[in-house]
């Protein structure tokens, strides 16, 4: 079966995420820190899911979900606070948007992953063999 264009799009995105996290630790090495990031785990699940393995399309689900509980929960702690300060000026205004939506694009995406990975298609593709009609079990 033909991958469906969603995993490509997941997989390349999860890949992207994995070597921008793996930069992002070697930068922080280079100037004498450490910087602990796990986004350097999603490289091998987009590996994965581009070929096709079924463990990486449930480690591309755990972290679409902890992701996104993570965003609800960071958004609901935004909503309770009143961070940013109020401003007059236009340019504080323009971050005072983004500073509130990014987050909820950002949970959409997760929510989008989750149900494109979850979709009779992609589980189709991910289907694992089973068993041999007839065939006796190992043990």
């Amino acid at each position: 079966m033909k991958r469906p264009l969603s995993v490509t799009l997941i997989a390349g995105a999860y890949m992207l995420l994995g070597v921008i996290s793996i930069v992002a630790i070697l930068n922080s090495l280079l100037a004498g820190a450490f910087q602990f990031n796990l986004g350097f785990f999603l490289l091998p699940v987009g590996l994965g899911l581009r070929k096709g393995k079924p463990s990486s399309r449930r480690w591309a689900l755990f972290w679409a979900g902890l992701t996104g509980i993570s965003i609800a929960v960071a958004y609901i702690v935004l909503f309770a606070s009143d961070a940013p300060a109020e401003s007059e000026s236009v340019v504080s205004e323009w971050l005072r948007v983004i500073f509130y939506a990014l987050p909820g694009v950002l949970l959409a995406g997760c929510i989008a992953i989750w149900r494109a990975l979850t979709s009779p298609k992609v589980l189709a593709f991910f289907a694992e063999p089973g068993p041999a009609p007839g065939a006796a079990h190992e043990g």
